[in-house]
């Protein structure tokens, strides 16, 4: 059974035409018009799009790529209801079942589709930011440190941004010290 396939049996989801458009777009690897004329039905529909993307992305399928990919739609998005989906991502636990490559790529890209709604002054996008900067994983901290630091002044002066900053600059300065040191 393909992707697709299961994409309208599994998790009781049905192939909505514009995750549908989204995912023959990245399977055939065509970055022209078909993958800008998906994004655009979804962005048409506001929420509604946003939602059925994290409806397919919850779909119990065992395709990490295409849930993958459709946080990267979220990504190009670029919107506030999909940075609310970016969230969710970002602050999800990571199931024992899952790859961890795999999930740190899905928080690193929901990372950076939060960066520029955090520049615009999106309080929920660096809330998710500043949080994953005490995430347990080293990779997801070091990418959330990465992202404050392309982040405007002015954002990241905030409290929480700032200490955060400090705490993981000291904390890979120490790793870097003792890579040095073997």
């Amino acid at each position: 059974m393909g992707t697709l396939e299961m994409l309208g049996t599994l998790g009781s989801v049905d192939p909505d035409p514009g995750i549908r458009a989204w995912i023959d777009a990245v399977s055939a690897f065509d970055e022209g018009q078909s993958r800008k004329w998906a994004l655009e039905q979804l962005r048409r529909r506001g929420t509604e799009g946003v939602e059925v993307l994290a409806r397919a992305y919850h779909a119990r399928w065992q395709d990490d790529a295409v849930r993958t990919s459709l946080v990267q739609c979220a990504v190009e998005l670029g919107t506030v209801e999909a940075g609310t989906f970016l969230v969710e991502v970002l602050d999800a636990a990571i199931p024992p079942e899952s790859s961890l490559a795999v999930e740190t790529t899905r928080r690193v890209l929901a990372l950076r589709g939060l960066t520029p709604l955090a520049s615009t002054g999106d309080r929920d996008a660096a809330d998710a930011i500043a949080r994953a900067m005490r995430h347990p994983l080293a990779s997801i901290r070091y990418a959330a440190y990465a992202t404050v630091r392309r982040l405007p002044g002015e954002i990241q002066q905030s409290a929480e941004l700032r200490f955060g900053l400090l705490v993981l600059a000291d904390e890979f300065r120490d790793l870097y010290e003792v890579d040095a040191a073997v």
